[in-house]
């Protein structure tokens, strides 16, 4: 199953303008907390979908991520749903999930 948390509002957490600034924060906040983590700067040649991030400490995390108004591609749900059908934690996040982010990676 694909994990979607949907509890948080946009404003209850702090406001990105660009994926990029979403996506670093993600990398310090993992590193922070002892995960590697994995983001392809530029997917240019690469099979489209994979997701955005991978994460690994304990587990193996995939995330894929998108802004508020961002909307998932049919090449990214297969993606996500084949890692999450293989038994994979898979997530799609955006900015509002934050707070479950941080638990997540704790």
């Amino acid at each position: 199953m694909v994990r979607v948390v949907n509890q948080y509002k946009p404003e209850d957490v702090p406001w990105f303008r660009y994926e990029y600034q979403f996506q670093n924060w993600l990398m310090n906040a993992a590193h922070a907390r002892g995960w590697l983590a994995y983001h392809t700067k530029r997917s240019d040649g690469s099979r489209k979908g994979f997701p955005d991030t991978v994460l690994t400490r304990e587990r193996t995390v995939y995330a894929e991520l998108k802004m508020e108004d961002g909307t998932t591609q049919p090449d990214q749900w297969k993606w996500l749903e084949a890692l999450a059908r293989a038994g994979d934690e898979v997530y799609l996040w955006r900015p509002r999930h934050m707070p479950v982010i941080g638990r997540i990676l704790a």
